[in-house]
């Protein structure tokens, strides 16, 4: 089975080859309801409350964990922030202070548990030093990763979107996707009309500029790749100086998904929707990357062993446990493969 977290309106499970056994999690209703109107099989839970030992049988795992947090990398919060996620995935025990914060981290302790056998993970590009301090770790599980910075627009996708990424495999070696031609907006909008796009964010400063009307908006061709699609919709703009929005289906197939995906709520819920959402395109990347590895070998058996420890070193495993917010089993698990690779 193939474990989606945070799957939001199912952008990962889009990608997933035919009647593949999977399951999302997402605690967002609307999302949710997107998700299961476009076929997926979606359980609306909180991530953090759920035990990953109560999903066996997980080939896979996919994630793109809320990082609001991270839009701010620049400042001081950001990279307080920053640090205490490094910390946490390293193996020690900050107080993480705000909860997207924290959802950052919530993959590892499902990875920890469940051991997959294949790893994709995307978020946006402040993400990166987090995917490499994974991979710091997944290493020491025997698994093979490889973490970057990719632009959706050259896997298919006509936008561009740039987003880190990590893919892992415990059954050989991995490697990232190799970048396409640049998708241009006129793969998927044949108008011969002479509109051009704008986007509701300002473009690059000239020498001088400061404020965001100096700046002015990015403006972009139909041969070129879309701004990045985010809740604010970007708008096309004609010959004459008209202004029209983008709808939220063209906004959809920005995102790579189909014309008539189902999306659920108003048009504002849809817009925050798709733009949080991995483009189809790029997660299918990922999923070939990391279900592909190179000189793949079979998945070794796995051999349950049973400890009896006394009861005051069960509680302090327990309590220890709890602060890496991990089952005790888990954490016995990886002290033991500790003490065996001495």
């Amino acid at each position: 089975m193939i474990l989606d977290l945070f799957s939001g309106v199912g952008g990962w499970l889009c990608a997933l080859p035919p009647a593949s056994p999977h399951l999302g999690i997402e605690l967002d209703q609307q999302a949710a309801e997107t998700s299961k109107a476009a076929g997926h099989n979606v359980i609306e839970a909180d991530v953090t409350g759920l035990d990953p030992a109560d999903f066996p049988d997980v080939t896979g795992l996919v994630a793109s964990p809320p990082c609001t947090t991270f839009s701010i990398a620049g400042s001081g919060a950001g990279r307080m922030a920053l640090e205490q996620v490094l910390s946490a995935v390293r193996g020690n025990t900050p107080a993480l202070d705000k909860q997207s914060t924290r959802l950052t981290v919530e993959p590892l302790r499902w990875i920890r548990t469940i051991r997959p056998e294949w790893i994709a993970l995307e978020q946006v590009p402040t993400v990166l030093p987090v995917w490499k301090a994974y991979a710091e770790r997944l290493r020491g599980w025997g698994y093979s990763v490889e973490t970057s910075v990719l632009d959706a627009s050259a896997h298919g996708v006509p936008q561009s979107r740039r987003r880190a990424v990590l893919v892992a495999s415990r059954l050989g070696a991995v490697r990232l996707p190799e970048p396409g031609p640049t998708t241009p907006m006129s793969s998927v909008f044949p108008y011969s009309d002479g509109r051009t796009q704008r986007s509701n964010y300002s473009g690059s400063a000239p020498d001088g500029a400061r404020t965001a009307q100096e700046r002015g908006r990015t403006i972009r061709g139909l041969s070129q790749p879309s701004v990045t699609v985010t809740r604010r919709s970007p708008h096309w703009q004609f010959e004459n100086g008209t202004l029209i929005p983008f709808t939220v289906e063209e906004c959809g197939v920005l995102q790579g998904f189909p014309p008539d995906y189902p999306w659920s709520g108003g048009a504002n819920a849809q817009r925050l929707q798709i733009g949080n959402a991995i483009p189809p395109p790029l997660a299918q990347a990922l999923i070939t990357a990391a279900t592909s590895p190179i000189g793949r070998i079979p998945r070794p058996p796995e051999t349950r062993v049973g400890i009896e420890l006394p009861k005051p070193l069960v509680k302090k495993l327990r309590i220890a446990a709890a602060h890496q917010g991990l089952s005790a089993s888990a954490l016995a698990a990886e002290i033991i493969e500790k003490a065996v690779a001495r």
